[in-house]
């Protein structure tokens, strides 16, 4: 493990060391695995730093990041605008054909959300099966029938090892991917324990310079309610940093837990009411 490696696993990141080197030995033997955890345990920051530590050394396949995959379609998104940007416009020209010679200078999401999922598996199908790479899933979601036969294609045809984050391993975690878990290895993220939490609620407190006049009573009593889990000390520690919240000498940590919890429901009802109803199961074009 080169030396740039080691400080980003001892740096921002508290206990997950011996998880992170789990998976890099994953993606050393490239092999797939599903890293399970509750929400806010910290999975995503646990894959960033093995994206981070894989792009320093030649000896990993190359990784490509896809974030809150939901559907088979956004997943070659992502990975399309990855190989672009690897690649350059030719894997987009020659995916599209002769008769669409004008293409767009920026390729952003919207270029790529209006992209047909039969030209995104013209563009993604063939890059992967003849390069490494490595697809690193952060937050996936239950996925349709089509989707375990696009992941069955990847793993079982193609050979790309897949690094999922997932909350369970049932079926109402993964959907039809369950019938592919046997082919993944399990890696369970668990809460901080006591020592770690403490330590990360300072160090939180620290980075956002959090100056408290009860600082001992907040550590122990934010240490009991989070159980542990590092997405509730970060939110609760940063919003601590509002005034609002003093009461004299005292941190009103129920007036300040109620508004992470106001403000959880207006941003889960926002978004269902965003989420477009669909009457069927998008087609299985996988190319």
């Amino acid at each position: 493990m080169s030396n740039n490696t080691q400080m980003m696993i001892d740096g921002p990141l508290i206990g997950r060391r011996p998880i992170i080197e789990t998976l890099q030995k994953h993606l050393r033997d490239e092999t797939c695995v599903l890293l399970v955890g509750a929400a806010g345990v910290g999975k995503t920051a646990i894959l960033q730093e093995l994206m981070a530590a894989a792009k320093v050394s030649p000896r990993y396949r190359r990784p490509i990041y896809c974030s809150s995959v939901k559907t088979v379609k956004e997943c070659l998104e992502w990975v399309a605008a990855t190989l672009h940007a690897e690649c350059g416009d030719s894997i987009v020209s020659a995916a599209m054909g002769p008769r669409h010679k004008w293409l767009p200078a920026n390729k952003g999401t919207a270029f790529w959300r209006k992209t047909p999922m039969r030209v995104l598996c013209r563009i993604v199908m063939p890059k992967l099966r003849v390069g490494r790479y490595t697809l690193v899933v952060d937050h996936l979601s239950p996925l349709r029938s089509n989707g375990h036969a696009f992941f069955e294609r990847l793993v079982m045809e193609l050979k790309v090892p897949v690094i999922a984050a997932v909350r369970g391993v049932q079926p109402a975690d993964i959907g039809k991917l369950w019938w592919l878990s046997h082919v993944f290895a399990e890696i369970q993220v668990p809460p901080l324990n006591p020592d770690q939490t403490r330590d990360l609620i300072e160090q939180v407190l620290l980075n956002y310079r959090v100056d408290l006049p009860d600082r001992a009573e907040f550590v122990r009593t934010i240490a009991r309610v989070s159980r542990g889990n590092p997405g509730v000390i970060t939110r609760v520690c940063r919003r601590a940093a509002d005034r609002r919240y003093r009461m004299g000498n005292r941190t009103s940590l129920r007036l300040l837990m109620l508004d992470l919890q106001l403000g959880d429901l207006q941003s889960r009802f926002e978004k269902d009411a965003c989420v477009p109803v669909r009457d069927s199961e998008e087609p299985t074009a996988l190319g």
